[in-house]
């Protein structure tokens, strides 16, 4: 194409300017312009081809068997490691949820006995206070105070040996017998 310029020489116009788009028609349905005598190449036709699938033979039948077992077998020592190391876990659990429970019950155990053997003594100290005034009418000597119950004491470590005095004696001296001769 060959526009005139402003000089009046005439210009080649790049067929994919905005000018030649104009010129070949409306902007909207622009395609881009083959030029005159320029011909493209025709695309190569691809060519489809399909794989034909083989047959299948004993032999593809026992190689797909084969892997099959391998894969069961597999996933066989998979789900058994799995299964092992979930017991493994809750043996744990359990064990722990077990000393728990055991150290929360004989706490519990302890403070209700504290408190129990509290009541105890206050009750048998109400009992023997509205006795005595019965029991010195009758004439009987009122019950001494029995000692409270004993707390647990801790062992105490026994002192240590004291070194002897006079040095230890010395084994006798082995007798020897004589013999008699006949």
């Amino acid at each position: 194409m060959a526009a005139a310029s402003a000089g009046g020489k005439p210009r080649t116009v790049n067929a994919n300017s905005v000018i030649a788009r104009w010129a070949l028609g409306s902007i909207a349905s622009w395609k881009p312009a083959t030029g005159a005598g320029i011909r493209k190449a025709p695309m190569p036709v691809k060519k489809k081809s399909r794989a034909k699938t083989p047959e299948p033979t004993l032999r593809h039948v026992w190689l797909a068997g084969l892997g099959l077992a391998a894969v069961a077998r597999r996933e066989a020592i998979t789900a058994a490691n799995d299964a092992a190391a979930r017991v493994v876990a809750l043996r744990r659990q359990a064990g722990k949820l077990a000393s728990d429970t055991q150290a929360n019950v004989l706490g519990g155990i302890a403070s209700v006995r504290e408190q129990g053997e509290a009541r105890v003594g206050q009750f048998s100290a109400e009992v023997e206070a509205r006795l005595a005034p019965v029991l010195s009418k009758l004439g009987l000597k009122p019950a001494r105070k029995t000692a409270k119950p004993r707390a647990r004491k801790v062992a105490k470590k026994a002192p240590a040996k004291r070194a002897r005095a006079t040095p230890a004696r010395k084994p006798a001296a082995k007798r020897t017998v004589r013999r008699r001769s006949a």
